[in-house]
């Protein structure tokens, strides 16, 4: 992964003589046309122009960040669904703890009323 650095360093120094087969330097006439509209629009600094990113690049850029992020969101909701299943069984479980604890109670409260109707009858 490139980290935060979804951009290509694009300069003239970084591009190697075969970026242009790679997609990574647009090519040594790109370069010369680059310098040359650099000239003509007014700028003085040629490293102010190279540092923009072309169009194509920051679509390219945008659509690695949305993918990282449908990513991260599909992880997350994996995640996500686990818990939940998770929980379900723990709600579960504790359901079953307390139809078992209901059942233990009736049968206490049956045979303690049974102890008292038989304790009545002996007087």
């Amino acid at each position: 992964a490139q980290g935060g650095l979804a951009l290509q360093d694009r300069r003239p120094s970084v591009a190697t003589k075969d970026s242009w087969r790679m997609g990574g330097g647009g090519g040594k006439r790109a370069l010369e046309d680059d310098r040359q509209s650099s000239h003509s629009t007014g700028y003085s600094d040629d490293s102010e122009i190279n540092h923009r990113p072309r169009p194509q690049d920051l679509m390219r850029a945008i659509e690695h960040m949305s993918g990282r992020i449908l990513s991260e969101i599909t992880v997350t909701g994996i995640e996500i669904k686990s818990e939940l299943h998770d929980v379900c069984e723990r709600v579960a479980q504790m359901q079953m703890a307390v139809e078992e604890l209901t059942w233990r109670c009736d049968k206490v409260k049956g045979e303690q009323e049974s102890q008292l109707q038989d304790d009545l009858h002996e007087f």
